[in-house]
């Protein structure tokens, strides 16, 4: 069964926010749209598959995760 994906506006503004920190880092439109477009991507898989990937009750999301992840990224672009 097919479900509808539905981005809330804190989810679409935290994206936005990402996509100008990584064009700023980047410095290329088209690098930082892959980017985006992937994160999208990966997104939709789910209105057919929800279950694909498994839920993790014992993580949490930090701000040290987080800006770990926004490293990384970073540093694959270089």
């Amino acid at each position: 069964m097919v479900k509808k994906i539905i981005w809330t506006n804190l989810a679409e503004s935290n994206l936005y926010n990402c996509f100008l920190e990584l064009l700023e880092q980047s410095k290329s439109v088209d690098i930082t749209s892959k980017i985006i477009t992937e994160v999208y991507e990966s997104v939709s898989i789910l209105s057919t598959d929800s279950e694909i990937y498994k839920l993790d009750t014992l993580k949490r999301i930090t701000k040290e995760i987080l800006e770990l992840f926004k490293n990384i990224l970073i540093e694959f672009l270089i």
